[in-house]
């Protein structure tokens, strides 16, 4: 269990969270999806969700790949500032995208 989350983690989402990772290391080599200037690392090691968890859940249509210093900084998308000035720096190819189904078996 992480000391930063007292709920932990669970199997399923752990396979979610490779499931994406995996796939954004076919797509972009592992880069960052969400860039945010002067923040971004530039290396996806973590799982951001678009629309937040409590919206989605963890549905793999609303998740992205992100380093782990831009995910802390949007943390939940519904609480983030719409006008945050590091955000609106972001390239236009970084905005979140929209969700794509994906089915593992």
């Amino acid at each position: 269990m992480s000391k930063g989350w007292t709920g932990g983690s669970t199997r399923q989402w752990r396979r979610t969270r490779a499931a994406v990772l995996e796939q954004n290391q076919l797509d972009t080599g592992g880069r960052c999806t969400v860039q945010i200037p002067t923040i971004c690392t530039r290396w996806a090691d973590t799982v951001h969700h678009t629309k937040g968890r409590a919206i989605t859940g963890d549905d793999p249509a609303h998740l992205v790949a992100s380093c782990t210093p831009c995910n802390l900084h949007i943390g939940d998308p519904q609480t983030h500032n719409p006008a945050c000035p590091l955000c609106a720096q972001r390239p236009s190819n970084a905005l979140d995208p929209e969700p794509r189904p994906m089915t593992w078996w």
